[in-house]
C-alpha cells in the first residue's frame, strides 16, 4: 500500500517538475521574442523553479512522514 502510494506521489512530483519547466521555457521564450530578456529576468525564471521544486520535494516529504 505505502508502495503504491510512494510511486504515485513520485510520478506526481515528476509531473509539477516538468510543468515547472514548461512554465519557465514558454515565459522565457515569449521574453526572447520581444527582445526584452535580461539577465535579472533569467535569474527570477531560475529562482522561481528552484523555489517550486524545493515546495515539491517539501510537500512529498511531508507526505511520506
Amino acid at each position: 500500500m505505502a508502495l503504491i502510494y510512494l510511486k504515485n506521489m513520485t510520478y506526481k512530483l515528476k509531473i509539477i517538475k516538468w510543468l515547472v519547466l514548461l512554465q519557465c521555457f514558454i515565459s522565457c521564450n515569449e521574453r526572447l521574442s520581444n527582445n526584452k530578456i535580461s539577465e535579472s529576468d533569467s535569474t527570477e525564471l531560475r529562482h522561481n523553479y528552484n523555489r517550486n521544486n524545493n515546495l515539491a520535494n517539501t510537500s512529498a516529504n511531508n507526505q511520506i512522514q
